[in-house]
């Protein structure tokens, strides 16, 4: 439909184009004088562009938003808040986005719940782990009873482990909705997007001038990384940190990407960094946590030296590689390989003998 519209408009200033060409060479024989040319020319100049104005404003009404595309809603959510306010098009993406990290912050809320408790029961959960898997082949009643400990584990902390993800599962999907929306917003509010802006970048559909909106938001994120940093140590340090490392990395690698994205976007992305920001250094306040029930990260085990970065990696090689993780691991498949060399030596003195007999001489058949 929008591809027809286009057609359509081009079809309308071509059509103009040739109105025009032959109203001033039929007004040029009647009457050449300045000011009836004048006159001619504006009042052409005029139908164009009113006929312009209004292929623009039917492609703007034959854009329909779908209910269950995000963009699109984010399309809405931005107009009709700039509808309701009155304000420009940069201080309503500015608005949308502090009213939905504000419902959010529930979420945000429940999820470090979960998360403060889940490293306090880690130790436990991988004694628990440690031990199953120490079974080998376990029996249908060990899966069960190692069921019920892990339940009994979860109740003794008052933990329920798919909260952890639900702050993701919903922060990711509003985020990326939100970024291809005001992807899309330049091509169905070009006129007013490009004097809808605020400070130095008066133009949302262009990328920032003077490249501060690059370096804010690519800045925002590397800090609010570090701000939360503990709790994503919390858990499991080695992973946490292999994390972290690679958090740190894309913060540096997107900011040449983000020389070239328009203002409106990155303008919510700065705005959103900052609010999850705020949000963070009020979650990390001590009276906050007590009363939220957000406990505080655990202590090290005393004579239990974390994982370090390296280990973790050189774990993950022999995990892939198959080698053996420790010296058990080592002598069980020594064991295995044993026992299997003697297997293969039983079958075959066992087939020597049935084709040969006792006597060395080879059966006949």
């Amino acid at each position: 439909m929008i591809r027809g519209v286009f057609s359509a408009r081009s079809s309308l200033v071509r059509r103009h184009s040739v109105i025009v060409t032959r109203t001033f060479s039929a007004n040029a024989n009647q009457d050449t004088t300045p000011s009836n040319v004048d006159d001619t020319l504006n009042k052409l100049f005029a139908e164009q562009q009113e006929a312009l104005n209004t292929t623009t404003d039917a492609l703007q009404t034959a854009w329909e938003p779908v209910w269950y595309n995000l963009a699109d809603q984010a399309v809405v959510a931005v107009q009709s808040f700039h509808d309701f306010s009155g304000l420009e098009y940069g201080w309503s993406i500015v608005g949308v986005t502090i009213l939905m990290r504000l419902g959010l912050f529930p979420v945000m809320i429940r999820a470090q719940q979960t998360t403060s408790r889940m490293a306090h029961l880690q130790p436990e959960l991988t004694q628990i782990k440690n031990r199953y898997e120490a079974l080998g082949a376990p029996s249908r009643q060990d899966q069960l009873q190692f069921s019920k400990t892990m339940k009994a584990l979860f109740d003794k902390y008052q933990v329920k482990p798919m909260r952890a993800f639900l702050a993701p599962a919903l922060q990711l999907p509003l985020f990326m909705g939100m970024f291809f929306g005001l992807k899309k917003m330049p091509s169905l509010y070009p006129d007013e997007l490009s004097t809808g802006g605020m400070f130095w970048f008066p133009d949302l559909t262009a990328s920032d001038p003077l490249y501060i909106l690059p370096l804010a938001s690519s800045g925002t994120f590397l800090l609010l990384i570090e701000m939360g940093k503990d709790q994503m140590l919390a858990q499991d340090p080695a992973k946490g940190q292999l994390m972290l490392n690679v958090f740190r990395i894309m913060s540096l690698a997107m900011l040449p990407v983000c020389f070239n994205l328009d203002s409106a976007m990155l303008c919510y992305w700065t705005v959103n960094n900052v609010v999850t920001m705020g949000q963070t250094a009020i979650l990390k306040a001590p009276m906050v946590r007590k009363q939220l029930g957000i406990w505080d990260p655990p202590k090290p085990v005393p004579g239990r030296t974390p994982e370090t970065l390296t280990e973790a990696v050189e774990k993950l090689a022999k995990r892939v590689r198959g080698d053996p993780l420790n010296e058990k691991q080592r002598m069980e498949e020594h064991n295995q390989a044993v026992e299997a060399k003697k297997k293969t030596s039983q079958v075959f003195r066992q087939t020597s003998r049935k084709n040969y007999g006792i006597t060395g001489v080879k059966n006949r058949p």
